[in-house]
């Protein structure tokens, strides 16, 4: 499988970088939250009000499970997605793009609308962004920094990395 899957914590540009890479390399993109969300015919914030956080952990592990049929996809993965129990089968159809960024970039980001966040101190913050990076480290092929960057810089540094990394696996 051929797939880019886009994982990091939130506000750091997962879904907008997806949709301009999978626009430049010519792949489909699909966005595990807007999946869920238009399954739902909520917004994410409404879906863990109503239901919670396992609730939605669920609907977002049955999403990864049926995107484990796509190919030639950019996927973009919401920032939870690592700790479902399907994610390293789902992990192993792509290449894995971390974008990560500080937890200041990503304080400045938020905007409301992150239920697990919102209201956070700088250090809670802090200490959540580091509990996820263990992860994101664990199933990462490629690392991007996203602070500083805009959404198609971020872009087109995948898209050139994807090309390098693609060679030298080619050559192994």
């Amino acid at each position: 499988m051929n797939n880019i899957i886009l994982i990091g914590f939130a506000a750091t540009g997962k879904s907008t970088v997806g949709a301009l890479l999978a626009r430049k390399m010519c792949k489909q993109f699909a966005d595990t939250d807007s999946l869920i969300e238009c399954e739902m015919s909520m917004s994410v914030s409404q879906i863990f009000e109503k239901f919670g956080q396992q609730y939605f952990r669920d609907k977002e592990s049955a999403v990864l499970f049926r995107l484990k049929q796509t190919d030639n996809s950019v996927i973009s993965c919401g920032g939870g997605s690592v700790l479902s129990p399907f994610f390293t089968d789902f992990a192993a159809t792509g290449t894995v793009v971390w974008l990560r960024a500080s937890v200041d970039a990503v304080q400045n980001r938020m905007n409301g609308g992150r239920p697990l966040f919102d209201g956070l101190s700088r250090d809670q913050l802090q200490n959540h962004i580091r509990s996820r990076e263990q992860l994101y480290k664990i199933f990462s092929d490629i690392v991007i920094d996203t602070d500083d960057k805009t959404p198609e810089q971020v872009a087109e540094q995948i898209y050139l990395l994807l090309q390098k990394f693609t060679t030298e696996n080619l050559l192994k």
